[in-house]
């Protein structure tokens, strides 16, 4: 009798945890048996290779559909809260575990009695994922990547912009095309792509994007040049000046850090830096204290005469 409660109460449990989930868990696709997330992470973390080649084999297949859930995916901002779906999914994968282990889930699907959630954020299961698709669903994730570059929200536009470097060489002609966009934001993280990709064939528009009149622009493009070996004597020019007119402390430190990196071919930003350490060495303003500090440091690399001169 008691036996018979337990397994009574051990279903009624199931039942209660499955309407909750089928309730407030997000809806997941299911390929071949198994949820797109178990797939994906199986791929990457299985201890079997043949296991590993099998996920990956049907990653390689997923059509557009799935793809389409891929995006989302990436756009989600991974958070270290643990919110009320997912503390139903620990209960439920937890009882999973229970109703696998005493045989009560014989019969059924093997989604319902795995885990719900994948152990990993949806978001790094996407990037996992993305640059395994298959030739058509590649062209649809890309181009759906494209579209989000202009994104306000710096998680998607910046996620979107790393996918993008992942899925070369077949986001290059995408990326390319982006150069003539009239977005600023659009061109910088097109321009940045391309070089972090190493497309050579970037050179020649990374090179117009130098007259920019958004210094943003501007400053990327002379990044992508030096990533792309062109002679530093042609596009430092850009970010001294770029240095010259910058208030903003991250705008600084990033020109500093290109700067830094061919301190020969940099020597005619040391008045620059110096004018940056008169103006906040008295400074008690936590930005500029830091802006101070890379500014010595930037003048220490590049071997001016005084590499800590004393402000005036």
């Amino acid at each position: 009798m008691r036996k018979r409660r337990v397994i009574v109460g051990c279903g009624l449990i199931a039942v209660i945890a499955a309407v909750a989930m089928w309730i407030f868990h997000p809806r997941e696709p299911v390929v071949e048996g198994r949820r797109l997330g178990d797939w994906i992470e199986m791929m990457q973390t299985d201890r079997s290779r043949v296991m590993r080649d099998q996920a990956r084999m049907v990653v390689r297949q997923l059509d557009t559909n799935n793809v389409a859930v891929l995006l989302k995916w990436r756009d989600e901002e991974p958070t270290d809260k643990i919110n009320f779906k997912e503390r139903i999914a620990s209960w439920y994968g937890r009882l999973s575990v229970l109703i696998a282990r005493h045989g009560f889930g014989r019969g059924l699907p093997s989604w319902a009695i795995t885990r719900p959630y994948a152990r990993m954020d949806h978001s790094s299961l996407a990037m996992w994922a993305l640059p395994e698709l298959g030739p058509a669903a590649r062209e649809f994730a890309i181009r759906g990547l494209i579209e989000r570059l202009p994104n306000t929200n710096e998680w998607i536009m910046g996620s979107a912009w790393l996918s993008l470097e992942k899925l070369a060489p077949d986001s290059i002609p995408p990326l390319h095309e982006c150069l003539a966009n009239t977005n600023a934001q659009v061109l910088a993280l097109a321009v940045s792509a391309l070089g972090d990709i190493g497309d050579l064939s970037a050179v020649p528009l990374a090179t117009r994007l130098l007259q920019d009149t958004n210094m943003e622009v501007a400053i990327t493009a002379a990044e992508t040049l030096g990533k792309l070996g062109t002679p530093p004597s042609l596009f430092l020019p850009v970010v001294v000046r770029g240095l010259k007119n910058s208030t903003d402390p991250e705008e600084i430190s990033y020109e500093l850090q290109i700067l830094t990196r061919y301190p020969d071919a940099a020597q005619s930003a040391v008045p620059v830096l110096r004018e940056i350490l008169d103006r906040t060495h008295k400074s008690t303003n936590g930005a500029e204290v830091r802006e101070y500090g890379e500014t010595s440091e930037a003048l220490r690399i590049l071997n001016s005469t005084n590499s800590m001169p004393t402000p005036k």
